[in-house]
């Protein structure tokens, strides 16, 4: 899991990346398909996010 401080741009940032935390650590503690793949949704999504931020930043 990720440690330290992280700076975020939006509170929707924030907020994706709280979900792929907290689907991280569900998946470490059950070791379930069901939360390893709640746990690739969260992080598809984040990653989503940034790169659509980062394509609006470039135009």
């Amino acid at each position: 899991m990720d440690q330290g401080t992280i700076r975020f741009e939006t509170k929707t940032e924030r907020a994706l990346h709280a979900r792929v935390v907290a689907a991280e650590a569900n998946w470490m503690e059950t070791k379930t398909c069901e939360q390893l793949s709640i746990y690739w949704s969260a992080r598809r999504d984040l990653d989503a996010f940034r790169e659509g931020r980062q394509q609006a930043k470039q135009k």
